[in-house]
């Protein structure tokens, strides 16, 4: 094909895919979360940025992100107050203006991936097949257009950072990993694993310039709102928080816990204070599982540094280690999963011919269990399932074979590394 012939359709497939899901977006009125949350944000963020974190301006609606996103909501904020737009009331014309404007945010990171990976395709045949599965994904959609969740932005700032760390550009790497820790609190369970990637492929001095600027980004994003609340302690405050804010043991999570709690566990709303067996909370049997986890992966890193290996499968790693956090780790939502879609894009990305194999396969497979995940929860809330015992039984099952699949697919990959390590040392 052509490359101008490829420019034309790439162009023509995104203008195609942002006017439908625009339309998506204005004609979807459901208020779940951003009638709480993204809307009240953007209207204070457009009118007392500065006091984004502050109660008294603030209210109910209490800022629990860092303040990346919330900062973005600033000119979705300024139509939302020039017009007076409400999600609550107005003519059909006033609320569809109202859902598209909070809504674009998530929509313009979900096009920027797509953009990304077509730019960084090996070929522009390549990256317009990469680029039509993203921006067409029904997960991703879902999320952004229907929802109006921000888990595109994560997943953005997954694929930049490293993409950028794999391809050894250290310090463009960190900058964008700093961007996604002042976007989602969730970056920081991939602290170690990018820190750890950095011991491995970077020098010491390279290593000590990246984390400072890592820090240095975080710094310069807080300190706004650190000195206008006269807190130094303030993003302290606000993780903390954000993470004793939701009371439950796991959110609806197709994942281990889902499949082993029975059923009627989910109306109790379990506390990570709740005792899981003796005088062991759930607060403390997470922690360890945490910690396992993260040894774990510091035992991988330390077996590729041994082996002095250059082909570290950054993206694979990131996509397993998410995973065992999503699966294992208590106070996960059904939307976490976004995390290891994050990373198996950026593995189909790395590939060097077209991934009609196995990395495509897993795209397939979580972007269906994340979009039936979200449908499942999400519909739940408007048509009342949750009062029926169908709902945790469904809860249930897909806990189980979500949980069964990953690992089943993380056993087929460490068999297949280990026949590639014995055919290599026979030859």
């Amino acid at each position: 094909m052509h490359q101008k012939m490829i420019k034309v359709v790439s162009i023509y497939l995104l203008i195609s895919v942002i006017i439908v899901e625009s339309l998506c977006a204005a004609t979807f009125w459901g208020k779940f979360d951003i009638l709480t949350y993204n809307f009240p944000w953007a209207k204070l963020a457009a009118s007392r940025w500065l006091q984004l974190y502050q109660p008294h301006y603030a209210g109910g609606y209490l800022v629990n992100y860092p303040p990346l996103l919330p900062t973005l909501f600033w000119p979705f904020g300024k139509i939302i107050n020039f017009f007076n737009l409400s999600l609550s009331k107005g003519s059909g014309y006033q609320l569809a203006s109202a859902f598209l404007t909070i809504k674009f945010q998530a929509m313009i990171f979900h096009w920027l991936i797509a953009a990304f990976v077509y730019w960084k395709s090996h070929s522009k045949i390549m990256g317009l097949g990469l680029a039509s599965l993203i921006l067409i994904n029904p997960a991703l959609w879902f999320n952004a257009a229907f929802w109006g969740q921000l888990d595109t932005a994560l997943i953005f700032f997954i694929v930049l950072s490293f993409y950028y760390l794999s391809q050894r550009h250290f310090y463009l790497a960190s900058f964008w990993f700093g961007l996604g820790c002042l976007a989602k609190l969730q970056f920081f369970y991939l602290v170690p694993l990018f820190g750890l990637t950095l011991l491995v492929l970077a020098k010491w001095r390279q290593t000590i310039y990246a984390v400072c600027l890592v820090i240095g980004v975080n710094i310069l994003g807080w300190l706004p709102f650190m000195i206008a609340m006269r807190q130094i302690t303030l993003p302290i405050k606000v993780i903390t928080s954000s993470l004793n804010q939701y009371p439950e043991l796991f959110a609806n999570a197709f994942n281990g816990w889902a499949g082993v709690l029975k059923p009627q566990m989910w109306y109790r709303r379990l506390k990570m204070t709740n005792h899981i067996f003796g005088r062991v909370t759930f607060s403390q049997f997470n922690t360890v599982v945490l910690i396992l986890i993260v040894g774990g992966l510091c035992l991988l890193f330390l077996q590729y540094w041994r082996q002095k290996r250059q082909n570290l499968p950054i993206a694979l790693i990131g996509a397993i280690y998410s995973g065992f956090i999503f699966f294992f780790t208590t106070g996960q939502h059904e939307r976490y999963q976004m995390g290891m879609l994050g990373f198996v894009i950026l593995w189909v990305l790395l590939q060097n011919e077209w991934p009609l194999s196995r990395s495509l396969a897993t795209y397939g497979w979580f972007t269906f269990i994340i979009f039936i995940n979200e449908i499942f929860v999400y519909l739940s809330i408007y048509f009342n399932t949750k009062a029926l015992t169908t709902f945790n039984q469904l809860l249930r099952v897909g806990g189980v074979i979500n949980t069964l699949m990953f690992i089943i697919w993380v056993g087929l990959i460490i068999w297949q590394r280990k026949q590639q390590g014995s055919q290599s040392d026979e030859g």
